[in-house]
């Protein structure tokens, strides 16, 4: 990942994490499906580990 990518995605994410229905409901991701809120704090932890 370049630097400019490193940048870009947290801002990308933060941007979304804006709108209140982000934490709202479920979501799926590499076929694991939770609550929106636990899936918001694996985000995070995954940009700040790999960032």
């Amino acid at each position: 990942m370049n630097r400019a990518d490193r940048t870009a995605t947290p801002v990308r994410v933060i941007s979304a994490w804006l709108d209140p229905a982000a934490w709202d409901g479920e979501t799926e991701a590499g076929g694991v499906r939770v609550p929106a809120v636990v899936m918001a704090s694996v985000a995070l932890d995954e940009i700040v580990v790999r960032t």
